[in-house]
């Protein structure tokens, strides 16, 4: 599946091919997926990078790992994640986190996604402002 059919699945176009097949399959509604596909999360980009050499970020990465890794190469997940955050964060004019901005900054292009286990990350992303607010917050 290429990105920008993601893209315009979140921007608004009913789901086609593999996208429709995999939000069937995952038994995902389709408005939820496109909430989490659009949603958009606020974190300076300084505080980004120090984030994710943090032990925090490191685990949170591990984690993501069984989500997103290079078909041909998974035991450079991590290193790919953190390039494909840092590397959208500072692409992006509006210094957000996007997730089909992630995908397409992502170093690999042929990249394994577990469809399900994103839907559920997507729908947690809250709680990651919440992480990033605590950090972004003087001692």
């Amino acid at each position: 599946m290429e990105v920008q059919e993601l893209r315009s699945f979140s921007e608004g176009a009913e789901p086609q091919g593999l996208i429709k097949t995999a939000l069937n399959l995952a038994n995902v509604p389709h408005d939820q997926a496109r909430s989490a596909l659009s949603r958009r999360v606020d974190i300076p980009f300084t505080l980004l990078g120090r984030l994710l050499y943090t032990d925090l970020g490191e685990a949170f990465l591990e984690r993501m790992a069984n989500i997103f890794y290079p078909r041909n190469a998974p035991e450079a997940s991590v290193r790919a994640l953190r390039s494909g955050v840092i590397l959208s964060v500072a692409q992006n004019t509006t210094r957000r986190l996007n997730p089909v901005d992630f995908l397409e900054s992502y170093p690999n292009k042929d990249i394994v996604v577990d469809v399900p286990r994103l839907v559920y990350l997507l729908s947690r992303l809250t709680s990651i402002q919440e992480v990033a607010d605590f950090f972004r917050e003087p001692f």
